[in-house]
């Protein structure tokens, strides 16, 4: 399905004359009395329907292909599914590339997200049955049914369900589609924030706003893997600057921070090890989302026109991207 998709992205988005026929075809829809959430389907499709009369073989050809495949009932079901869960993760996925993302409050986002699928897998008709009717009244937009496709008796190649496809073919597409792409996300975000990340989080503790969400024991246990970077690794020295720093923020009502990154504005010298503590806390990697963004920049900046580029020219044109707010202060240095 996502094959599918992006193929037909790169199909329309290569082409300023194939562009403007999608855009004429949206404007169309929006005058029409059509649902909005079935606009963008019916815009894309009117699209590929024009494209089929284009003069052009090859475009011809392509598009009548790219129509009979979005309006196969396993692409409209698929494409509902996705639509549905992905709505769950959309929050999720934004904070999560953001850099000032921190490990404690990534992982309360997550165990939330999963806790929703995890509800969803349990019962998974109540969702599904909004999702199927809304796939039939799409495929209902090009006078097609929702129905499977011919399958042979003994499949080798495809999915084996013990279930009469005449009648109950929504049970069908729940077993084939719906419910493996359900797990698949709920095993990825659990296989990402694995038991590496839950070892490491009862250093969270160290953050003023959750000093009573972990024992001081389980504090230390989870400082013991970074021993190497402390000034003393003695678990009595740990134990006594936490007891320490708990009750000073006992005392405290206001201004509590909430985060690793602002808790290192409160935490003085007098606790050495918990400010190292923070800052690793703080700077545990939540995602490689910086890092593919600087790739990404690279990608743009680096192309075969700019090939005999110098290394230093590179760096500074890379560096005044990626650091868009940052002012240089001279024109001289551009």
């Amino acid at each position: 399905m996502f094959g599918i998709v992006g193929s037909v992205s790169v199909f329309l988005s290569a082409s300023a004359k194939r562009n403007n026929i999608l855009q004429n075809a949206i404007s169309n829809d929006n005058d029409e009395p059509i649902p909005k959430k079935n606009k963008t389907t019916s815009s894309m499709c009117n699209t590929l329907e024009e494209l089929e009369k284009d003069t052009n073989q090859e475009t011809s050809v392509k598009a009548s292909s790219f129509n009979s495949s979005v309006k196969k009932s396993e692409f409209v079901v698929a494409l509902e599914t996705v639509a549905n869960l992905f709505v769950y993760t959309r929050s999720l996925s934004i904070q999560l590339q953001s850099s000032k993302q921190d490990l404690s409050s990534a992982m309360e986002n997550v165990k939330n997200v999963l806790n929703v699928f995890e509800d969803i897998r349990k019962n998974p008709d109540t969702t599904f049955i909004t999702l199927f009717e809304s796939a039939a009244q799409k495929l209902k937009l090009f006078d097609k049914e929702l129905k499977v496709s011919r399958l042979s008796g003994h499949q080798t190649k495809r999915n084996n369900i013990n279930v009469n496809i005449n009648q109950n073919p929504m049970e069908w597409f729940k077993i084939t589609i719906f419910i493996p792409f359900l797990d698949h996300i709920i095993q990825e975000l659990k296989s990402s924030f694995s038991d590496k990340f839950v070892k490491v989080l009862p250093l969270e503790g160290l953050i003023p706003i959750h000093k009573d969400s972990y024992s001081t024991e389980a504090i230390v246990n989870a400082a013991m893997l970074y021993d190497q970077d402390l000034l003393s690794s003695s678990d009595l020295v740990l134990k006594a600057e936490i007891n320490l720093r708990k009750t000073k923020w006992n005392n405290i009502e206001t201004n509590i921070p909430h985060t690793a990154v602002t808790s290192l504005l409160y935490c003085e010298e007098y606790f050495p090890n918990i400010k190292i503590l923070l800052q690793l806390f703080a700077t545990l990697p939540v995602s490689t989302a910086t890092a593919e963004r600087t790739f990404s920049t690279l990608r743009r900046l680096k192309n075969y026109m700019r090939s005999t580029m110098t290394e230093s020219r590179l760096n500074g044109l890379a560096l005044l991207n990626i650091h868009k707010d940052k002012h240089t202060g001279c024109p001289t240095e551009i």
